[in-house]
This record gives structure tokens, C-alpha cells and sequence, in this order.
């Protein structure tokens, strides 16, 4: 079409992209002129993400504050604990949205943090609160940083949103932001040094988006990552609807990858380990968590009626997840992981009859890094302690060291109502003198 619409009509790359058609790609099929894919080259190599692992440094992290994203009354309670908890030599960036709401936000901040806090705000929009959504951390050729961003924000209709204020953000944390030839979010992008990790949907929406082929995506995001990328999932098995521009079927168990598996790189020198959702180790403890008066408060029932519904939701649930996830584990044992199970109890929100509150309850949506030299995890507990006691044995099972960043248990409830974890709230920044 490229061609045809160039030949006819002598339209350039602007025009093209006028039309949703993708001509900057085009530079990749050198033939594309005479109508044919033949002869495909992926870009060259112009950065390498920055890794994240249990035994890596945390360095510095951002996280984006917004006035309507109803998303501020986790991350101020959110943001005291981060000063307490992490390393001292990591500094926190709180990117607030840009406008007069701006002023009040720092202003009631600083009310909860104190006058010597050693957070820092600047001012940056965003398309989204999740700061790992819109930017993952690289370095380029020279190891400079730099904050790489998808093509654009989920696009629809061939609209679409810019991920971050590139201007803006530079300015701020000095690193240059360099955009993506392709569409992701990084929640479904996951490095921790051994091999990155991306979403089979991630994959199968650059197909129908972009007119590529899987092995050309693929192409593409290990040039543009610099490092070698594994699927998780079924990319068969998605399916990309042009007629509504979305993703139809997924092929992953989650929507985001990052809310089923924390690769915690090699832990100690050893295998590099893998943390992934195990919907039967949850149901091990399932009677004590019913038995919570969390839980039984936010259902509302009598009792045994109330534990019934949600014994059999639960369990429902594990049967359609655990062939996904048992796929996985196929696929992150083939890449040379060691996987180590975290207990999962998740519930259909469309289908349950009980519960009013958050129901699900998940634990691999953290952040792994270095605490006081010892091999950690930073994870948000549920306030259940026969959930939050069984993960934290996992953890050390698996070579690391559990650390809980608050216990108040509504900053994760809060964020899985929103259909997100501490690791999607937190992105990262890349240090501007090296990895330190």
C-alpha cells in the first residue's frame, strides 16, 4: 500500500503517517518501494536496558502523581515509606502532572513527609499513573542515560496519547527520552540482566497494529532492548481485532506479565531465579484466609454461605489460571530459569457473587534490588498473615531477603482495585554517572 500510495500519489513518510500508515518503518524493508517485505533489517543497536535484580542496586526511581488519576491516596502514604525503606543513596523522582493542582499536591506531600524529606518532585504529564507503563530505563552507545517510551499510549483509532513529556522529563532528570518503534507497556517488559521478558500480547499488537510478523517484532525489540528477549505466552493464541483497534483475546494469563512473574536474576552468583504465580500454593492457606476478618468483612455474608461462594470462586479461578501459568513455567525453565512458586488467590470480577472490596490477592508484582548489600525484595503485604507469611518463606526459599515497604495494608488493596502493583507504580531511572 506504501508503495502503491507513493507511486500514485507521491506521498513522503509525513503523509503516510497522516494516514495511520507506519512509514517509518519502512526504512527496514529496503525493497518496500517496489511493494515487497523481502530483504527485512531491524534497526541497529542503539541501547540496552538497564537490568533490574535482587542483587542489582535499587538507583534512582520515579513515580508519576496526578490530581484526577485517583491514584494519589496511594502514592502519598506510598511515598513516606519509600524514604524509610530503600537505601539512602536512592533518590525518588514524583513526577506531578503539570498544572495549578500541582502546587497543592507538593504542598500536602511535604505535610506527610516533612521538611528534611529527601524526595524530590518535578513537573512532567504523563499518559498514564503508572510510571512503569510509559518508560523503561536504557543506556546508549556511550552509556548515557536514557528514558526509552513505546511509539504511543493505546492507540484508538489511530489516536493515540504521547507516553510522557519528553521535554519536560529530560529537563527534569537529565536523560534523554528516545521512542520505541513499536507499541508496549512496560508492565509487559521485564530485565534483570539474564533475558528480558515481554508479553506474548505485546508481540501479537505490533502484528495488527504495524503489518509485522512476530519474528520481525521480535527483531525489532531485541535491537531497540539490546539484549535477548523471551516470550511468555501464547502469541498464536491472541488475536488483534482491526475493526476495534484492541487486543480480542489474550494470549497471556494476565494482561501485564509483571503481575505474574518477578525475575529476580541470579540471586548470589547461582541459576537465575524466577518468582511465578502459583495458584495452588494458595489455596493451601485458603480456609485461614477466609477465616480473616478482612475478608469476611468485605463479603458481607453469613459466614459459611460467604465462604462457600468464594472457596469455589477461588478455586474456579486457579483451574482456568494454572495451565497458563503452568506454561510459563515451561517457558522460563527453557530460558535457564530457576522457578520458585508465590501464592496467588485471584477471583473473576465480572462473575464473583461475594466480596465487595479487593479479592485478589497476588505478591509477584514487586521490586527486586540490593538492601544494605543483601539480595531483596520489596513487596506491599496484605495485611493476611497467612498469605503474607507464606510468601515471605518463598522469597527466602528462592536466595532473598522479604522486605515489607509499609504496613498499611490498604496501599496494596487500593492499588489491585486498580488492577496494579507496587512495580507498576514504580519506574526507574537510570543513574547519569553509570550504575552505581
Amino acid at each position: 500500500m506504501a508503495a502503491t500510495l507513493r507511486r500514485e500519489l507521491g506521498l513522503g513518510e509525513a503523509e503516510l503517517a497522516s494516514l495511520s500508515l507506519p512509514g517509518d518503518l519502512l526504512a527496514l524493508f529496503p525493497h518496500w518501494h517496489a511493494g515487497s517485505r523481502m530483504g527485512f533489517r531491524p534497526p541497529a543497536k542503539a541501547t540496552t536496558l538497564v537490568p533490574a535484580a535482587a542483587g542489582l542496586p535499587m538507583g534512582d526511581i520515579r513515580l508519576q502523581l496526578a490530581p484526577d488519576s485517583g491514584a494519589a491516596p496511594l502514592v502519598l502514604p506510598l511515598l513516606r515509606d519509600l524514604e524509610t525503606r530503600l537505601d539512602r543513596a536512592t533518590t525518588v523522582h514524583v513526577m506531578l502532572a503539570p498544572g495549578s493542582a500541582a502546587t497543592a499536591l507538593r504542598r500536602i506531600a511535604r505535610r506527610v513527609l516533612g521538611p528534611r524529606s529527601r524526595i524530590r518532585f518535578v513537573v512532567s504529564g504523563s499518559a498514564t499513573a503508572f510510571a512503569r507503563d510509559h518508560a523503561v530505563a536504557c543506556r546508549g552507545p556511550k552509556g548515557e542515560p536514557l528514558l526509552l517510551v513505546p511509539r504511543g499510549f493505546r492507540p484508538v483509532r489511530g489516536k493515540e496519547d504521547e507516553p510522557l513529556d519528553a521535554r519536560s522529563a529530560s529537563r527534569a532528570l537529565g536523560v534523554r527520552v528516545r521512542r520505541s518503534l513499536l507499541y508496549w507497556e512496560g508492565g509487559n517488559v521485564l530485565y534483570d540482566g539474564h533475558c528480558c521478558l515481554v508479553g506474548a500480547d505485546l508481540v501479537r499488537e505490533n502484528c495488527g497494529r504495524l503489518g509485522l510478523t512476530a519474528a520481525q517484532v521480535r527483531a525489532i525489540l531485541e535491537s531497540e532492548f539490546g539484549v535477548p528477549v523471551g516470550v511468555l505466552g501464547a502469541v498464536g493464541r491472541a488475536r488483534f481485532d482491526g475493526t476495534q483497534d484492541k487486543l480480542a483475546r489474550s494470549g497471556q494469563a494476565s494482561y501485564h506479565i509483571d503481575l505474574d512473574v518477578c525475575p529476580l536474576g541470579r540471586v548470589n552468583g547461582g541459576t537465575p531465579t524466577v518468582m511465578l504465580a502459583d495458584p495452588a500454593l494458595g489455596l493451601t492457606v485458603l480456609p485461614r484466609v477466609l477465616r480473616h476478618p478482612l475478608v469476611r468483612d468485605w463479603h458481607g455474608l453469613p459466614a459459611r454461605l460467604g465462604d462457600r461462594l468464594l472457596r469455589a470462586e477461588y478455586a474456579r479461578v486457579a483451574a482456568l489460571r494454572r495451565p497458563l501459568l503452568a506454561g510459563y513455567r515451561r517457558q522460563l525453565e527453557r530460558l535457564g530459569y530457576r522457578v520458585v512458586g508465590l501464592p496467588e488467590l485471584r477471583v473473576d470480577a465480572d462473575r464473583r457473587v461475594a466480596g465487595l472490596g479487593n479479592m485478589d490477592f497476588t505478591f509477584c508484582n514487586a521490586l527486586p534490588a540490593l538492601r544494605r548489600g543483601v539480595a531483596s525484595v520489596f513487596h506491599l503485604p496484605w495485611g493476611i498473615p497467612a498469605l503474607d507469611t507464606l510468601a515471605e518463606r518463598q522469597w527466602r526459599r528462592a536466595g532473598v531477603q522479604p522486605v515489607a515497604l509499609s504496613t498499611f495494608a490498604p496501599i496494596a488493596h487500593g492499588m489491585m482495585e486498580l488492577a496494579a502493583g507496587l512495580h507498576c507504580f514504580v519506574g526507574t531511572v537510570p543513574a547519569r554517572s553509570g550504575i552505581r
